[in-house]
């Protein structure tokens, strides 16, 4: 079993607990923490603050659809023309999309898809697949955003882990 630290957010905002064996990482600039699996990552998690987003008085359902096309429209906008990656193949886990509740009982959206990346600066020519998950937590009038990229060979031993993290 894997054992976890708990990191607080430096504006105290949120707490999460990840595997002892992570490493505390460089995200995106807009993300709130960042956790890899190790130094040159495998599973990529990061934290993110959504301000004005609510849940208004849309269903579980189209929550869900909204963040599986939310992820099928970020694959796409990703082309060597406007960046280092290009992605393709894009398809949403829809037996994975589901709801689950916090350590506090507070409601998660889960959404898992796969896709195929290739980088400008890594192994060129290559294809790798990917599975990224994505949880929002709802909180007033904003929300929390969960987002994990992990390479395929390594998505099942991490999901545990994964799910603990969003839990917390």
């Amino acid at each position: 079993s894997t054992s976890f630290k708990k990191y607080t957010d430096d504006n105290n905002r949120f707490t999460i607990e990840y595997p002892d064996d992570w490493v505390l990482a460089e995200g995106h600039p807009d993300s709130k923490a960042a956790f890899d699996d190790q130094y040159e990552w495998r599973t990529d998690f990061q934290v993110f603050w959504n301000d004005d987003d609510t849940l208004d008085n849309r269903s579980d359902s189209k929550v869900l659809r909204a963040m599986e096309h939310g992820l099928w429209e970020t694959c796409s906008d990703e082309t060597f023309a406007d960046g280092t990656r290009k992605c393709t193949d894009f398809k949403a886990v829809t037996a994975d999309s589901n709801i689950f509740y916090t350590n506090d009982n507070r409601k998660v959206y889960f959404v898992k898809a796969t896709y195929t990346m290739e980088f400008s600066d890594y192994l060129r020519g290559q294809e790798h697949s990917f599975v990224k998950t994505f949880g929002i937590i709802y909180d007033g009038k904003s929300s929390w955003a969960l987002l994990t990229e992990s390479y395929e060979q390594v998505a099942d031993a991490h999901y545990d882990k994964i799910i603990h993290m969003m839990k917390s």
